[in-house]
Parts: structure tokens; C-alpha cells; sequence
């Protein structure tokens, strides 16, 4: 189940003093029965919504507002070649499935983000744009309510004297849509 989405709506002592209190009261040993468990639990969660608004504060001036996709991007290019620990861009995203997020910046949009390891990189600061209408086009021929034979087939024709793939025949031709 995906986190509930995080907006500012607090200034910045608001938060810190939230999350000073959650902090406080979670200063205690640890819990003997299950009443407290879920109460700690219940105080933690708060405590990480807390810290991902206060993420949403800092990085307001520098990165996107509208959406965690596009804040990845945005700190991916004020780092440019740089590793990016991923850890980073989910505390930039607010969100648990920026992995997501890269591979759609990466397959769908074409922009150069390798992972090594725990880290990300952007290796330049433009995406390719053959790469991404290559997908877009995958894209269309999966969606079609063709047969498999001729969503592969399709996809030699859309692409002749390329190479393709056995990832893109595959993906072309899993029934999903």
C-alpha cells in the first residue's frame, strides 16, 4: 500500500516541533504488549510524515513542487554525473517508490540515469530522445489488442535494420492492457 502523499502545509517550526514531540514521547523503552506497540507505531508513522514534510520544505526553492517524479529529476540534475544515494531521493521524492519513478524517467523519457550499487546517476544533462519514442512506440504496439505473433511482428516493421531485443519482443508481448 502506497504512503499517503505529503504536502507543505506547515512552516517549518510547525514540523520541527511535531516531530520533536513524537521524538519525546517515543524516549521510553521498549514496548511490553501490543496496545502500546500500535500506539508507537501510529507515533512513528507520524514522526516520517513529519520528516518528509520538512523534506518538501527544504527543498521547495530548487525543486519542483508539483510532483515527486519531477523532484527526482530536478536533483538529479543539480547533480549531473554525480552518485546519488538513493536513500537522497527518497528523502527529495517524499515517496516509497521512486525506483519507479527513475525507470520511468529512464525508459519512457529517455533520460540517462544509471544505477550503480545504492546510487543513481545522471550521466547527462539531456535525455535521449530516439530512446524515448523507441519506447513510446513499443508502447503503442502493447496496447494494441493484436495477437502476440503480430505485436512482434509489428515491432520489426516499426524499427527495420535495428536490432531488437529479446526485453523489448517480450515486452511488446505480455498480454497486459
Amino acid at each position: 500500500m502506497a504512503r499517503q502523499r505529503v504536502k507543505l502545509r506547515r512552516s517549518a517550526e510547525e514540523i520541527v516541533e511535531s516531530a520533536k514531540a513524537a521524538l519525546e514521547e517515543l524516549r521510553t523503552k521498549p514496548v511490553g504488549d501490543k496496545t502500546e506497540l500500535d500506539a508507537r507505531i501510529k507515533r512513528l508513522v507520524a514522526l516520517n510524515r513529519d520528516l518528509r514534510e520538512l523534506s518538501l520544505y527544504h527543498t521547495q526553492k530548487l525543486l519542483s513542487k508539483d510532483s515527486a517524479a519531477e523532484r527526482i529529476l530536478d536533483y538529479l540534475l543539480l547533480h549531473v554525473g554525480e552518485m546519488v544515494e538513493g536513500e537522497e531521493i527518497d528523502v527529495v521524492s517524499t515517496i516509497s517508490e521512486y525506483p519507479r519513478r527513475i525507470r520511468e524517467w529512464r525508459v519512457q523519457f529517455g533520460w540517462p540515469i544509471v544505477r550503480r550499487g545504492r546510487y543513481y546517476v545522471l550521466e547527462r544533462d539531456q535525455p535521449n530522445m530516439e530512446k524515448a519514442e523507441r519506447w513510446r512506440r513499443m508502447n503503442e504496439i502493447w496496447r494494441t489488442s493484436a495477437a502476440k505473433r503480430d505485436k512482434m511482428l509489428a515491432l520489426f516493421r516499426a524499427f527495420p535494420g535495428q536490432v531488437i531485443t529479446y526485453a523489448e519482443l517480450r515486452y511488446v508481448s505480455v498480454n497486459r492492457p
